[in-house]
């Protein structure tokens, strides 16, 4: 009865590596096998996790409790899989340690490798360094049976490692990996790419970020246009200072990537109320992270180097109108408005302040020669930006 309770759970894996390496493959092999129903429906799960089909994931996965340890340990660790895949860090975390459980109960070095690499890259996206380094050292309790096992601990080490500033250490682990060679590194090749991109931005190494971006988008494991995206947006503003240009419907399955680059144009805009909407969402599936007056409690990042751009402009604005009122000269007005204005103004709110009327194509044309004759007589830098200006603050 053991013996052939261990080949079920053999059969079981080797159908579950199929998902990953050979989906079509897996049709036609699971109509075939005598597996059970419930094994069936979990082996289904991770396909359409694979394909990131949330209501198929989850009419496959949120079912009764498998009956012995290993089934349900699998079940509980792709139900926190996909809670990560879709933003839910905090249910993915709860998931994840109960499938951890379970495995050390049915003795699979395999899964308890998989859950235990997922737990610490979940609480790496979370920023939560100690909870990190005390999974790590579970993590270090087992012997990688295979070469995923390895390249999973490789990249899950390199993480901690790169989320506590060793960024040489990190990239070390990094290139021990990459020297893998097999399947499973093409799996792997696009996770370590993001994260050497990662190292190679914290050290300002731009260049290299934008070849890495490519060898990423490259990569034969690359799935995730929506990331690519999100990074070519983020690097190309901050180092080429390109405006944020965001279209939705590539993020549609990444929220918080959207939500982040929203917030960054409003802030640009000089928008904040909008900003502060948007930032209240984030906060609310991650309130350790996203805190108020858009404090970002996380290492450096792309978002938070951008952030960071912008938070230098959050100042109230300290225009008098009524003293503005009566200025007859409006070289002398926008003068005034640069000095004790925000650094970022609309174009809407330059006309209004300098010729009380709303915004209209006449009315930038006048708001464009005046700028022009306005540098000319100051020597300064204003830059226009999508709807707004944005200048070096006037003293």
């Amino acid at each position: 009865m053991k013996n052939e309770h261990l080949k079920k759970r053999e059969e079981f894996k080797t159908l579950f590596f199929m998902v990953q390496y050979e989906p079509t493959r897996f049709q036609e092999e699971i109509e075939k096998s005598d597996l059970s129903l419930s094994y069936k429906k979990v082996l289904w799960g991770f396909f359409y996790y694979r394909k990131k089909n949330k209501a198929k994931i989850f009419e496959h996965l949120k079912t009764p409790p498998l009956p012995d340890d290993f089934g349900e340990g699998v079940r509980l660790y792709l139900l926190g899989l996909s809670q990560n895949l879709f933003g839910k860090h905090q249910f993915a975390q709860e998931y994840l340690e109960a499938s951890v459980a379970k495995f050390k109960v049915s003795q699979d070095e395999h899964f308890s490798i998989y859950a235990i690499s997922t737990i610490i890259l979940n609480l790496a996206n979370r920023k939560l360094i100690k909870e990190m380094a005390y999974w790590l050292d579970e993590l270090k309790e087992h012997t990688p049976p295979n070469d995923y096992c390895q390249l999973l601990v490789y990249l899950t080490e390199a993480s901690y490692l790169s989320k506590m500033g060793e960024i040489k250490k990190s990239n070390h682990v990094l290139e021990k990996a990459c020297k893998m060679t097999g399947k499973e590194i093409k799996l792997f090749m696009p996770s370590l790419l993001m994260l050497k991109f990662q190292n190679s931005f914290s050290l300002k190494h731009y260049e290299e970020c934008y070849s890495i971006l490519e060898a990423y988008k490259k990569s034969s494991g690359f799935t995730s246009s929506a990331n690519y995206s999100y990074i070519k947006i983020l690097l190309d503003h901050l180092v080429k200072d390109h405006p944020l240009y965001i279209y939705p419907s590539e993020f549609q399955d990444s929220q918080e990537l959207l939500d982040q680059l929203l917030v960054l144009k409003h802030l640009s805009q000089n928008d904040q109320s909008e900003a502060k909407i948007i930032w209240a969402r984030l906060a609310k599936h991650n309130p350790q992270v996203y805190q108020e007056d858009f404090q970002f409690k996380a290492p450096y990042s792309l978002f938070s180097c951008a952030l960071e751009k912008y938070k230098l402009d959050l100042k109230s604005n300290q225009i008098d109108v009524q003293r503005l009122k009566k200025m007859p000269n409006r070289l002398d007005r926008l003068h005034y408005i640069l000095k004790n204005g925000p650094s970022i103004i609309k174009k809407s709110d330059l006309i209004f302040w300098l010729w009380s009327e709303d915004i209209s194509e006449a009315s930038l044309n006048r708001l464009r020669k005046l700028i022009n004759d306005y540098k000319k007589k100051h020597h300064c830098e204003l830059k226009s930006s999508q709807d707004c200006y944005k200048f070096k603050k006037v003293v």
